[in-house]
């Protein structure tokens, strides 16, 4: 049983975000019980996110971090979310208090318990950065999440168009661009992505790819995954 296209449940406050000890997704969307719940999350400095809980107290899991320089960090987290959640309901980071963060919190249909199948990460200064994943397992949900630098009110950083866009958003103050894709890939292999910024620049990407288990698990009353 293959993964449902991703959908955006919500995204920290557009670019206004300021450094502080917590930052807040406010969801737009809901996501049942049992349903993954993904956050892409860039920061500048050299701690990232701390934590991440919700309204509901739920654990979320660091499935990959990744820094480039002493600046440009990008972190995926996953939630299983036996609790679910609901509009309104919120996704809380703890970062340190000298860090800006940006992030996007994510969501795609799947009728298994999900884990991660691969991951992986790329860092330099370029205007076309590139990166590959090696997926373990056919029928995979692959996210890639780029922090670039210095590029604020330019043109709109370019996919491929082999992973499908789910964000390009600035935050102008701290110069931090963060930009968000997902592929889904049917058979188990290399996978490359790649795509264009408006100008060469210091960036850091994160990849990881999501596999469903292969038992299908029973349901709780509450819809949940056991």
């Amino acid at each position: 049983m293959a993964f449902g296209s991703a959908t955006k449940l919500a995204s920290t406050p557009g670019q206004s975000t300021t450094p502080g000890t917590t930052n807040t997704i406010t969801l737009t969307a809901n996501a049942p019980a049992g349903q993954m719940i993904y956050v892409c999350c860039a920061a500048i400095g050299t701690n990232g996110v701390t934590s991440i809980t919700d309204t509901n107290g739920q654990t979320y899991t660091r499935d990959k971090t990744f820094r480039q320089g002493l600046v440009n960090t990008t972190e995926v987290w996953s939630c299983p979310n036996p609790s679910g959640l609901v509009i309104g309901n919120t996704i809380v980071l703890t970062v340190p208090t000298a860090d800006t963060t940006v992030a996007n919190a994510y969501t795609a249909t799947h009728s298994r318990v999900v884990s991660v199948d691969a991951t992986d990460s790329a860092g330099g200064t370029s205007a076309t950065p590139s990166d590959s994943i090696t997926t373990a397992t056919d029928n995979t949900l692959i996210f890639v999440c780029l922090h670039a630098s210095l590029i604020n009110g330019a043109a709109a950083i370019t996919s491929s168009g082999t992973f499908s866009t789910l964000d390009d958003q600035e935050h102008a103050t701290a110069n931090l661009r963060f930009f968000t894709e997902f592929f889904l890939k049917g058979s188990a292999g290399a996978q490359a992505w790649d795509c264009s910024m408006p100008a060469s620049v210091v960036f850091a990407d994160a990849m990881v790819s999501y596999k469903e288990a292969s038992n299908i698990p029973r349901r709780t009353m509450m819809g949940a995954y056991s």
